[in-house]
């Protein structure tokens, strides 16, 4: 299972002709390409959509400060 061409080509956004993947399309414009965020309040890496998802949801819960689950805001005094 390979990385699917995409029909968009890369006159639109770069300097090759060749046609670029999808995960060229979607990262060509990273601002730290391989360095990870200095600061941020969600952090993703290698998980896919569902772990970004998660992560989202996991933060909003957090800052709400309605989690029910002491394992995902990192409450521990709910242990007992």
């Amino acid at each position: 299972m390979g990385a699917k061409q995409s029909s968009l080509s890369s006159e639109a956004v770069g300097t090759s002709k060749k046609p670029l993947s999808d995960a060229s399309i979607l990262n060509q414009f990273n601002a730290g390409k391989e360095e990870l965020p200095g600061k941020s309040d969600v952090v993703v890496i290698g998980g896919g959509i569902h772990a970004l998802i998660y992560a989202i949801h996991a933060k909003t819960l957090e800052l709400s400060g309605s989690c029910p689950d002491y394992h995902l805001c990192g409450d521990n005094d709910m242990q007992n």
